[in-house]
């Protein structure tokens, strides 16, 4: 079974849009959630446990007149409410954008094997741009959570520090907290070299004669180090979730997996390119 290249370039127009949507809902609803995590942390901290044990005692001695404490408890509820909500909502996208990209890219394959080398540029430039669509989810969205948090004697649970962090934000964190080197690493690491494979692999498909022929070259160059992006992701992630003390909890965000499956896509694009120039 052959699928056309105009039947391919039709799907790509409701695919990409969608995507791109889909992709949007799961980092404003990741993002979301983290943000109302972290409110719901905020009034378990030690201060605000304390603040609360002394507004029960008002509001009970004045009759629920002063009603700080059933104010707090409404907060707390309403942040968890939220953040379980715009959870579900980043899930629903997030699977929802992992099977439209599949369904995609089966037919960009199927379409990609028809033998020609038209095929196989659209091929990768079909799986290129859906890589850049993961990308972008993946720098964006939460990528790891941290909480730390203890039992104390009569105060209940109490929250000493949480943190969500993307990509994008560690990497902000790093530059502006001074620490150029571990910052420019990540940076170089897990937005320039993908972004500039992706400006190969896309002028590859585009391009004539020499300039083409070397601009294959480079990506194939480069091919050996194409989880090296991902591989200082995941080591920096997991610094910042291991270098914590033992009531540290981590848990994994959207981010994460689509930056991993960004690197898939983008080295599926690359395949498509042979090593020696295409032929019409």
């Amino acid at each position: 079974m052959t699928i056309s290249r105009a039947a391919i370039t039709i799907a790509a127009g409701f695919y990409f849009p969608a995507a791109i949507l889909l992709g949007g809902l799961v980092v404003v609803n990741s993002n979301q959630r983290s943000l109302a995590m972290e409110q719901a942390a905020t009034l378990q901290t030690l201060g605000s446990k304390a603040s609360y044990a002394g507004n029960t005692v008002l509001e009970t001695v004045t009759f629920g007149w002063y009603d700080a404490a059933s104010q707090a408890d409404a907060d707390y509820e309403g942040s968890l409410a939220l953040a379980a909500e715009s959870g579900r909502r980043s899930t629903l996208a997030a699977w929802g954008l992992a099977g439209l990209t599949a369904v995609f890219g089966l037919l960009v394959q199927v379409g990609g094997r028809a033998g020609t080398a038209v095929a196989a540029r659209q091929a990768a430039r079909q799986f290129c741009l859906a890589s850049l669509v993961f990308f972008a989810v993946g720098v964006a969205a939460t990528a790891l959570s941290l909480v730390a948090s203890k039992e104390v004697t009569g105060l209940g649970t109490v929250v000493f520090n949480f943190e969500a962090k993307s990509i994008a934000s560690t990497i902000g964190d790093l530059l502006t907290s001074h620490d150029l080197v571990l910052g420019g690493l990540v940076l170089f690491f897990s937005v320039i070299v993908p972004l500039a494979k992706a400006v190969l692999v896309l002028f590859a498909t585009v391009a004539h004669g020499a300039a083409r022929d070397r601009s294959v070259q480079v990506v194939h160059a480069i091919g050996k180090w194409s989880m090296a992006d991902v591989f200082v992701v995941a080591v920096l992630l997991s610094m910042l979730a291991l270098g914590r003390d033992p009531a540290t909890r981590a848990a994994t965000g959207p981010g994460l997996y689509f930056f991993a499956g960004y690197c898939l896509l983008a080295l599926w694009s690359a395949a498509w390119l042979p090593p020696a120039p295409w032929h019409r």
